[in-house]
């Protein structure tokens, strides 16, 4: 079972000391250095923000986050990431080991794993700016199922990947099938862990969003076709507009989802989520726009 660690009390302490200490000292000592092991790893990852945490620091507006600490508190934080373990859990019929890092990112990241010393550390940044109550349960039972079928033995090991790898390294040997396919795991981990919801909000699409990908399966599928078995960079295949004007981005969650679910009309959930991406990929046949 996964640890939980819940940042946010630390940086509760870092805003209310902040007026006295100063903004980035208060930061560094009572938020940064505490969790300096947990942190640092997602820090680590330039590509994820374009600007450095200080900088985006001193842009902050930390009443903001005494609104937000409180909002958390009446959600049943930490509490409530337990529940969502817990489930993924019982659907895997085992344990996840690793870390549940539940933190303020400054708005950088909702949901990122990271492996680590052949370990995963999944991230859920809380203060990303949705207002959907359910959002972040659906964002850390996403990153559990990325876990889930990434802990499978012989899932990484057949696109030459390791879990021992770093992140940036095992991000450039992972092929565009594999991605797909892992995104759509995840998108359907989350819909089984929390059902009864929205194909929409498992894919974390607005309306528009979902009806663009249901009437255009024929282009995201086009579009796979070019893409499949290149490694490194790949979002340059799934950017908002990357397949054409008006298009959105992630289209690759959308491709993978269906695929997914049509495995599963063929094969049993465990199957499937430790089966080969391309048998998964072939599942899916494209509907007409």
């Amino acid at each position: 079972m996964p640890r939980i660690h819940y940042l946010i009390d630390d940086f509760k302490a870092f805003v209310e000391k902040a007026k006295a200490e100063g903004k980035r000292e208060a930061f560094e000592r009572y938020y940064l250095m505490p969790n300096k092991s947990l942190i640092n790893p997602l820090l680590n990852q330039k590509f994820l923000r374009k600007k450095d945490i200080f900088s985006v620091l001193d842009e902050t507006n930390l009443e903001f986050y005494r609104r937000l600490i409180k909002k958390l508190e009446l959600l049943g934080y930490p509490e409530r990431a337990r529940l969502t373990v817990d489930k993924a859990d019982a659907l895997l019929g085992r344990e996840i080991s690793g870390n549940v890092i539940l933190l303020f990112t400054l708005g950088g990241e909702d949901g990122i794993t990271i492996y680590e010393n052949g370990m995963p550390n999944i991230y859920v940044g809380l203060d990303y700016p949705q207002d959907n109550e359910i959002y972040f349960d659906l964002v850390l039972a996403h990153e559990l199922g990325h876990a889930g079928r990434d802990t499978i033995d012989g899932v990484m090991e057949a696109y030459g990947g390791s879990i021992k790898m770093g992140h940036l390294e095992l991000l450039s040997v992972t092929p565009f099938e594999e991605h797909v396919v892992g995104e759509g795991m995840a998108t359907y981990f989350s819909e089984v862990i929390y059902p009864n919801n929205s194909p929409m909000d498992y894919l974390f699409y607005e309306p528009w969003e979902y009806e663009w990908c249901q009437s255009h399966e024929s282009v995201i599928w086009n579009n796979f076709q070019k893409a499949k078995g290149t490694r490194g960079n790949l979002s340059r295949f799934y950017q908002a507009g990357s397949l054409g004007q008006g298009s959105p981005a992630r289209t690759d969650y959308y491709l993978g989802y269906r695929a997914v679910k049509e495995a599963l009309t063929k094969y049993p959930f465990n199957e499937v989520l430790g089966m080969e991406a391309s048998k998964v990929i072939s599942f899916f046949k494209p509907r007409p726009g």
